[in-house]
């Protein structure tokens, strides 16, 4: 008997990898034109496919994507997690990408303290 074919959830990450930069160079390559047929397509096959959903199945779609969102979000912060309680002065924690909410440039002209641009005076 032959072996079951694996979806991609199956695949290892070396694999998944390749997978997704294959599909990168694909599309870096079609026209604008084909772009759009492709965009088209998949558009009209996820409304069919929304459609025939009943209320049960949408609301269950609906929980399960808020829940994938959820912890796709968290996965983003978890080297932060914990890190009030110890923090070291020897991080920069002002540069890190994630953190950067921009540099106090702006003077005020009451007491000379420094402020983001935009804060109220």
């Amino acid at each position: 008997m032959p072996a079951k074919r694996r979806t991609l959830l199956g695949r290892n990450k070396l694999g998944l990898i390749v997978y997704v930069q294959r599909q990168a160079a694909s599309r870096d390559a079609e026209s604008p034109e084909q772009t759009r047929t492709r965009i088209d397509g998949q558009r009209a096959r996820q409304a069919a496919s929304r459609a025939v959903e009943t209320p049960e199945q949408r609301r269950t779609r609906s929980k399960d994507q808020r829940r994938r969102q959820a912890a796709s979000r968290a996965v983003h912060w978890t080297f932060m997690e914990g890190e009030a309680f110890r923090y070291d002065p020897a991080n920069s924690y002002d540069s890190h990408p994630q953190l950067h909410i921009g540099q106090m440039t702006d003077v005020c002209s009451y007491c000379d303290a420094l402020k983001w641009p935009g804060e109220a005076p």
